[in-house]
């Protein structure tokens, strides 16, 4: 409902090309008279410009004019570039009211004060507020949580559960699977040991492990790789299978609606919606980043990066996520990365992002495969695929002879059944053999390789789908140094065609600090040194 009013809004106050250009020179008049764009809401040009604020805010602003309307000194936030004149503003505030406490949609002097509040308390806890600015907020009252102080007390709040712990337990160390108190003290320090381990963790964080009684790196024998690791003994049918990998991780929640709802509480405000009446696996990437913007929202963070590799054509629930969050979640600035190896694919998953004005902007894209030891000298690597003219054929006659397919197209947007079979690109042509028997009917294209590294190491999740190679690339990535939130990536085809695969993706994960769930056909991966604002209660156990 309140998209639809949004829209609504944003029609009515716009209209015409005419009355908009009208409106602009209204702005354009104003500025020069005022020296800037803050036009009280109180005035019909204030509730326009609000209007043009909240439509850039959610991606439906039409670049051109969006462009006329700064050219005419238009801003896109209250008091944007007024610093002194907001400050004057909350201090006329605080000296009428006593406090600094700014009621949610408060105007002073017919602007939005209490929205600059929010975005000054964004930056402090972002940490991208300049210490004079911050000095001035707090001299008036304003209690800012700065991002530093925020993991500084995370940090403090585990290393004082670990050291209960050990003195309770009377150990000098905590294993993998040691809690207190709800907190995986155990894994939080493995995840401690491997950023001391990458050089990253802090000096000062460091001195206090060790005046705790911790050595940031044990003294013990070498670990052997994952690579190296001796997979144990995995049934070869595929029901005990199954049910051998259920022993081994923790099944995610039942239903996605019950790990929404126990990820960001009954509060939510926009709670998800799938499209179609039964949920399917993939939608799980919904959830999972749903989750991971609350948690920023709830740690007053301002920036959200995902990583998707295997993107394919870009018609997932992933792209389904990003919108949703671009549009529910203004607070948060929202980009991804999109890897996708083959051009056929790429070139498709260009036009269907390029398409939408609402995630077009926000995305990079990436032609190529990610994965450390399948590159070739020349950083090159092939990638098998079914011969695309054969999958176009298949189509057709689908479409041409619908007495012999009925069900061909019925799906929830109409598109042919089988376009799923696009998705199918693998590093190893034995990936492709279940759906194509003739040789022939697959064939390899030479691709460019790059390392793990080159696609940074900021993430907050991380998608992998790359048809059965999944652990290579997981094991390209450096968890030491790169520590995204949650980590999701396909399981069924490993588990059927290369379960010691599956076996070492999961222990790599868990090696690394990570507790990993079990999903429909996927694993996921989640940090468990993790603050427990959303994403910890989540988690009932951990691999053993």
């Amino acid at each position: 409902m309140r998209g639809r009013l949004l829209l609504v809004a944003i029609g009515a106050a716009f209209g015409s090309d005419e009355r908009f250009a009208g409106r602009v020179a209204e702005l354009r008049s104003f500025v020069a008279a005022e020296g800037h764009g803050d036009v009280p809401m109180g005035e019909p040009l204030g509730k326009w410009v609000a209007s043009v604020r909240r439509a850039a805010r959610g991606g439906k602003l039409d670049p051109e004019k969006r462009r006329t309307y700064a050219e005419a000194g238009g801003t896109f936030a209250p008091l944007e570039g007024r610093w002194d004149a907001a400050v004057d503003l909350l201090r006329g505030f605080v000296k009428r009211e006593g406090h600094a406490a700014v009621p949610r949609n408060h105007t002073e002097g017919g602007v939005f004060l209490a929205a600059w509040l929010r975005g000054a308390r964004r930056s402090a806890a972002a940490g991208t507020l300049e210490p004079a600015r911050a000095a001035a907020l707090e001299a008036l009252g304003v209690a800012l949580r700065r991002k530093e102080d925020l993991r500084e007390q995370n940090f403090d709040k585990y290393l004082a559960a670990l050291a209960a712990y050990a003195a309770e337990a009377r150990v000098k160390d905590a294993p993998r699977d040691a809690t207190h108190d709800g907190l995986d003290v155990g894994r939080w320090l493995a995840g401690q040991r491997a950023k001391h381990a990458a050089g990253s963790l802090d000096a000062g964080r460091r001195a206090k492990l060790e005046a705790a009684g911790f050595s940031p790196s044990p003294a013990r024998a070498t670990k052997p790789s994952v690579w190296d690791l001796e997979a144990p003994d995995i049934p070869a049918s595929g029901a005990a299978r199954s049910a051998w990998f259920r022993t081994q991780v923790e099944d995610q929640p039942t239903t996605l609606g019950q790990w929404y709802d126990t990820c960001v509480g009954h509060g939510a405000k926009f709670p998800f919606r799938p499209r179609q009446s039964q949920v399917s696996w993939r939608d799980d990437q919904v959830y999972h980043i749903m989750c991971i913007l609350e948690r920023k929202l709830a740690l007053g963070e301002s920036k959200f990066s995902a990583l998707q590799i295997g993107a394919n054509d870009g018609k997932d629930a992933f792209y389904d996520a990003l919108v949703y969050a671009r549009r529910h979640y203004g607070d948060v600035d929202v980009r991804a990365t999109l890897v996708e190896p083959t051009l056929h694919n790429f070139d498709k998953l260009k036009a269907h992002y390029g398409a939408s004005e609402t995630v077009g902007q926000i995305v990079e894209y990436v032609n190529g495969a990610v994965c450390d030891s399948c590159c070739a000298p020349d950083g090159t690597t092939q990638i098998f695929h079914p011969r695309w003219s054969l999958l176009e054929e298949w189509e057709q006659k689908a479409r041409e002879n619908p007495d012999k397919h009925p069900k061909a197209f019925q799906t929830p947007d109409g598109s042919w059944r089988q376009r799923w079979l696009y998705e199918l690109n693998s590093l190893d042509r034995n990936n492709l053999k279940t759906h194509f028997k003739n040789d022939g009917d697959v064939e390899s294209t030479t691709i460019s390789c790059l390392p793990a590294s080159r696609l940074g190491d900021d993430h907050d999740y991380v998608m992998i789908d790359v048809e059965g190679f999944d652990f290579e690339v997981l094991a390209s990535l450096d968890l030491a140094k790169q520590r995204p939130l949650v980590i999701n990536f396909e399981s069924k085809i490993m588990e059927a065609q290369r379960p010691d695969a599956l076996w070492r993706a999961a222990t790599f994960c868990n090696d690394a600090g990570y507790h990993v769930l079990r999903g429909r056909a996927n694993y996921i991966c989640v940090r468990g040194d993790a603050p427990d604002v959303a994403l910890r209660d989540v988690v009932a156990k951990t691999l053993a």
